[in-house]
């Protein structure tokens, strides 16, 4: 079960409307009525309160610091170990009590999951600053803050929510709506281009990326800023789809047509927040409910806020950007961001409204609430009556499970084991738990390829092509091939991930999994060295299988600086099961390395393999 966040916290209107912010000698008391807990901030910092998080600003310059406290639904009272084990985060978990209450702690003592009766409080120390892929430590000063905060937390009576004030809430300042009928029901959505688009894997910004699909990781943007509301842009998601021409010719000046029936619900030629123009139109649905869709990256524009639009009407053309003219199309439930994203940050640049973002938090746009967040195009579109938009085409949605069991050497030492709630990297104990990964539903008779017992479905897994060699893809920050002849288990090559500052490294091949293949089993091997000393994970790498849109389809096996077997080469193994629905389907296998910006880890890797366990 997908874990939604809440929309929580009150509105800025309501902390001063109600007496929520309550004034002390230096601290203030942020209250949540709705989700029916109160905490404490200095009177000096700011506070930012919108959607789905509650940011407190310590300070405003480098290094940044403050804490951010996010309400996550558990209606279903999950215990805090399935709750934390469906959840992105990475680290290490124990048990421990905030103020009474039943809470996990991650290993750096930097986060705090407090459960509650319906939800679960996470409460997050969140400093760094815009040259650090990871947190820099926090100052002395913050910690204070974020323990007193801590100390602070408690339930309160629970209230309705009160409905937020329009007119403290003002739109930008826009040419008003003409007076105008309602715009037809949208029955079928199209492609906004009339010819075949696709999305792009390859050079952007003189490093390889995969940013262009939606819900894939930002893997390209430029080095400043290098954060977003304290999520670094390495780990921020791509909230639309990046359609380029599929022949490959250069988009610049290609008509953009809209999706659907609609009227356009925004259209501001002032509007400098994004590269080129962005056009939103609004489509009410025939169950009466109203999705927009999002058009951004256009050179020149055809239409004005208030126009009543019909699918296939121009909207305006791409925008030329040196080597990467495309259409940034978006499908969400939303017109601005005010109500799903906090205000006054510098994400992208964008000011409070985020008519045109484009990347959103850890938090992929699938899992924001429904419909108030972002849809999936391509889905969105082809569950519409419309065509596939890339030759990807319908993403697969969250259904079955599938599971994994591991050995090898592992992270946390086995005497740690039993006070860890829910590693999200394996450990040297075999474990077992589930993720969710998508559903096709078949009917056909025996097809091949059919799986055979333990056929190996990787080529040049030992890395002896060399340098640049295929089928691996690199996606790499800064650095030289990450193929390397510095460390190799066998021959004379292997990978080697990390071993810099601030690296942000994956090495991806794409196979195809047989017809009644049961499981897959990832084995390789690695040797970890570092230079870091404190217990404290800076620097970490996963190894992880993925779908073709970057959707992850299996639990991560994790290494960090504090894994053990330093210096010598270890033997890992996980078998993942549940692929039977996986047949004739194109999926990746994905190894990443991540690094601060003091002190290198390197991970070399050597010998990988992906064998199939066939269906009895």
């Amino acid at each position: 079960m997908r874990l939604h966040l809440m929309i929580i916290g009150v509105a800025v209107w309501l902390l001063t409307a109600t007496g929520a912010r309550t004034q002390s000698t230096d601290w203030l008391t942020y209250t949540d009525f709705a989700a029916g807990y109160a905490i404490e901030y200095p009177a000096e910092a700011r506070l930012d309160a919108a959607g789905d998080a509650v940011y407190v600003a310590l300070n405003q310059q480098p290094p940044y610091q403050g804490y951010a406290i996010v309400v996550l639904d558990n209606s279903a009272d999950r215990s805090l170990a399935e709750v934390l084990a469906a959840r992105a985060d990475n680290g290490l978990f124990k048990s421990t009590q905030v103020n009474g209450l039943e809470a996990a702690i991650n290993d750096a003592a930097t986060a705090y999951w407090i459960k509650i009766d319906g939800a679960v409080i996470k409460i997050e120390l969140a400093a760094g600053d815009h040259g650090s892929i990871e947190p820099a430590p926090a100052t002395r000063e913050a910690r204070a803050a974020f323990d007193h905060a801590l100390q602070s937390f408690r339930l309160i009576p629970r209230q309705p929510r009160l409905p937020r004030l329009p007119h403290l809430f003002p739109t930008p300042s826009t040419t008003p709506l003409p007076q105008t009928p309602g715009p037809n029901v949208a029955e079928q959505f199209g492609s906004p281009f009339n010819l075949p688009t696709t999305t792009q894997f390859e050079t952007q910004w003189n490093i390889i990326t995969s940013d262009t699909r939606y819900g894939i990781r930002n893997l390209a943007l430029p080095d400043s800023p290098r954060k977003c509301f304290n999520v670094t842009w390495p780990r921020m998601l791509h909230s639309g789809m990046d359609l380029y021409r599929a022949d490959g010719v250069d988009a610049t000046g290609l008509t953009v047509y809209a999706a659907a029936d609609g009227q356009v619900a925004f259209y501001d030629d002032t509007y400098a927040a994004y590269p080129g123009r962005v056009v939103i139109v609004s489509h009410v649905l025939t169950d009466s409910r109203t999705i927009y869709s999002m058009y951004a990256h256009l050179g020149t524009v055809a239409v004005f806020q208030g126009q009543l639009v019909s699918s296939g009407q121009p909207i305006g053309t791409i925008l030329y950007q040196p080597g990467d003219s495309h259409l940034h199309f978006e499908m969400r439930w939303f017109l601005d961001g005010h109500a799903i994203y906090p205000v006054n940050t510098s994400c992208n640049s964008v000011p409070s409204f985020y008519y045109g973002r484009g990347y959103t938090y850890l938090i992929h746009p699938n899992n924001f609430p429904p419909n108030a967040g972002y849809v999936n195009p391509d889905a969105f579109i082809q569950a519409h009556g419309g065509p596939a938009l890339t030759p990807i085409g319908l993403p697969d949605p969250y259904t079955p499970t599938v599971s994994l069991q591991t050995t090898g050497q592992g992270l946390i030492p086995a005497s740690l084991a039993s006070s860890i709630l829910a590693p999200k990297f394996v450990t040297t104990d075999t474990l077992t738990y589930t993720v969710n990964l998508p559903l096709i539903v078949r009917v056909d008779l025996r097809l091949e390829p059919a799986c055979v017992e333990g056929q190996e479905l990787l080529s040049n897994g030992g890395f002896e092509d060399g340098p640049g060699s295929a089928p691996w893809v690199q996606v790499r920050n800064n650095a030289s091939d990450l193929i390397s002849a510095a460390h190799a288990y066998s021959g004379s090559y292997g990978l080697w991930l990390g071993g810099r500052d601030t690296a942000d490294d994956e090495a991806l091949q794409a196979f195809v999994v047989p017809y009644y293949t049961e499981g897959l089993t990832v084995t390789f091997k690695r040797l970890l060295t570092t230079q870091e000393t404190e217990p404290v994970v800076y620097d970490h790498f996963e190894v992880v299988i993925e779908n073709q849109v970057g959707n992850e389809l299996s639990p991560q096996i994790g290494l960090s600086n504090l894994s053990p077997v330093k210096g010598s080469w270890v033997s890992e193994q996980a078998v993942f099961s549940g692929f039977e629905a996986w047949g004739n389907r194109r999926v990746r296998l994905s190894l990443k390395g991540m690094s601060d910006s003091n002190l290198v880890t390197s991970l070399y890797v050597d010998e990988v393999s992906v064998q199939t366990r066939c269906k009895p």
